[in-house]
């Protein structure tokens, strides 16, 4: 027969339990997001589905040997250039492609290989360089927002709407001088919006505003181009030189409607996947893990979202050995 011991009388039970409650309640209440702070993130992630691309090369017809000796670079430019701009996948066949320069990515093209296991891009880029690099580009000239700056809003006034139309992307902005405390992050404090219609001196957004936007801190907007509907699957990363810059394994910078997944990445030194200023990115079923360092300045990050991004979805990875996951 098993016996149980018990401590003190009922009472006892009773004051424990109702101490638990308590407790419990707390918690539950200390790990509840303010209304104020929520937004609606189920529509997150890319929405193009990169099925529908159908055309195809591959990188070995265009003179990669994958030996891991000889520099690939130029095959798999050459591969990408001979879409002509249009839509395609560059297949990687199994093999070690040895990779010196950034691989600067255009509109509308996959890299993929036959899986993270075997397929290995490997980098051997200097300082300032990136690994992969899908990139954008803003306009210099900002406009000043004037009316329906606050959360959930759909609408806003302009000084001068006249360079925004229907399906144009834009980068809206405040200064962060009341948020923040590092002068990097200054011109962080924003989001990527798409525009649906433009009347008169208002332009109408596909989403809601994720926060408000106060007047003394020059609420403004700008039109940006994002590089788009990219996408790097089934693919060992393995970056090999030290770098004093901030240079990341997969580089995003004004950037929509974006896919890594399936993606092994070892060895970084800012960020394995690097998400600034872009919208609509989604990251899945991937291993990121380990760092060259892992001291301040930046160093050993999994995925950093960041500087006015959003709508961009993690889901299903996995992160080792790393200063910060994401």
């Amino acid at each position: 027969m098993v016996s149980c011991k018990t401590y003190g009388s009922s009472r006892y039970f009773k004051s424990s339990l109702l101490a638990f409650f308590c407790l419990l309640q707390f918690i539950v209440a200390a790990q509840t997001i303010p209304a104020w702070r929520t937004v609606n993130w189920r529509d997150s992630g890319n929405s193009f589905d990169f099925g529908n691309i159908t055309d195809s090369v591959n990188v070995m017809n265009f003179g990669a040997l994958a030996d891991g000796i000889t520099d690939d670079f130029q095959a798999v430019m050459d591969a990408i250039s001979s879409f002509n701009g249009q839509a395609g996948m560059v297949y990687f066949p199994p093999g070690t492609y040895l990779i010196g320069s950034t691989l600067v990515l255009p509109d509308s093209i996959i890299l993929k290989g036959s899986g993270a296991g075997s397929s290995l891009l490997k980098f051997n880029t200097g300082e300032n360089q990136n690994g992969i690099q899908i990139a954008g580009t803003p306009s210099a000239t900002f406009y000043n927002v004037t009316g329906g700056c606050i959360k959930n809003s759909q609408q806003l006034t302009l000084s001068d709407s006249s360079v925004f139309e229907a399906g144009n992307y834009a980068e809206l902005l405040q200064d962060g001088t009341q948020h923040m405390t590092s002068s990097w992050a200054m011109n962080c404090l924003g989001q990527i919006v798409k525009i649906d219609s433009v009347n008169g001196y208002d332009i109408f957004l596909s989403k809601p505003l994720r926060m408000d936007y106060q007047p003394s801190l020059n609420p403004r907007i700008r039109k940006i181009l994002p590089k788009h509907t990219i996408a790097v699957h089934c693919l060992k990363i393995q970056n090999l030189n030290p770098t004093v810059s901030q240079t990341s394994n997969i580089f995003l910078n004004y950037a929509r409607d974006c896919e890594i997944k399936g993606v092994e990445s070892n060895k970084c030194n800012f960020s394995h996947i690097e998400i600034n200023k872009s919208t609509d990115i989604t990251v899945r079923n991937s291993f990121l893990h380990h760092g060259h360092s892992y001291g301040d300045g930046g160093r050993a990050y999994g995925v950093c979202v960041q500087a006015t991004s959003g709508e961009c979805l993690t889901v299903n990875n996995i992160f080792d050995s790393l200063r910060h996951a994401m």
